[in-house]
């Protein structure tokens, strides 16, 4: 892989960024929460990312995107397309409890969207908006570790990205920061026995194999996304990781 260049301009307005896997963004963020405290990015128009969350859909993901409940009517949520939410409903069809699947995964898209859009916004004129959006995104930390999707470490990192932005006073800073450690402290699992430590790293490796998977997806050309072959993809990565088990 090639090497990050840390010129202008700022890493969050570039395209590619916005469609990393967050457990590769988190090295992105720690770069750039470096620079954002030592200057300023000049004013540029901010990028738009691809993904399989819409961005055309008519609801605002500052307002309600991120926390929004999936329609209980079997209609797709209006950030999906009809055929992107066929297909993660076919992906999530043989999990034990498809329904909670489902849901968890919509929300991990759904919080790498928000994440992408609050990147974009930072030289936006709209400050309380972007605010709204890194407070959603802080308040989600806790149950992305909980669902197993990130690690405390990754954690802290986007903790301190997004507080930069929210509170300039490093003392408030600092003060804030423990608040929301404390509760991404609450949120981790206990101590596993032997069994549940296998099946939580079974858990982890399928939930890595499944953001690489949709992290190629949504780089593509809108042109080259087959809805069937990401199907296929996820159901060939979970059948590799839990067959073994079987």
């Amino acid at each position: 892989m090639a090497m990050i260049s840390y010129e202008q301009p700022k890493l969050w307005q570039r395209p590619w960024v916005m469609t990393l896997t967050l457990g590769t963004l988190v090295l992105v963020v720690a770069a750039w929460w470096t620079s954002a405290r030592e200057s300023e990015a000049e004013a540029q128009a901010p990028a738009q990312p691809n993904s399989v969350v819409r961005s055309d859909a008519g609801v605002s993901a500052s307002d309600s995107l991120i926390t929004a409940p999936l329609p209980d009517d079997g209609t797709h949520p209006p950030d999906f397309s009809a055929q992107e939410w066929a297909t993660l409903q076919s992906a999530t069809a043989e999990a034990p409890q498809p329904d909670r699947e489902l849901a968890r995964l919509v929300s991990y898209l759904r919080f790498q969207k928000g994440f992408a859009q609050w990147q974009s916004l930072q030289n936006s004129p709209d400050i309380a908006a972007r605010h709204r959006l890194a407070e959603q995104l802080l308040a989600q930390l806790p149950e992305r570790v909980r669902q197993g999707e990130m690690g405390a470490g990754e954690v802290t990192l986007l903790q301190q990205a997004l507080l930069v932005d929210l509170v300039p006073d490093e003392t408030q800073r600092q003060q804030r920061l423990a608040l929301v450690q404390a509760d991404v402290a609450k949120a981790m699992p206990p101590a596993d026995t032997t069994q549940q430590a296998l099946n939580e790293a079974r858990r982890s490796e399928y939930k890595r194999r499944e953001a690489a998977i949709l992290a190629d997806y949504q780089t593509r050309p809108e042109a080259q996304r087959n809805p069937a072959q990401l199907e296929a993809a996820l159901e060939e990565a979970r059948r590799a990781v839990y067959a073994p088990a079987n």
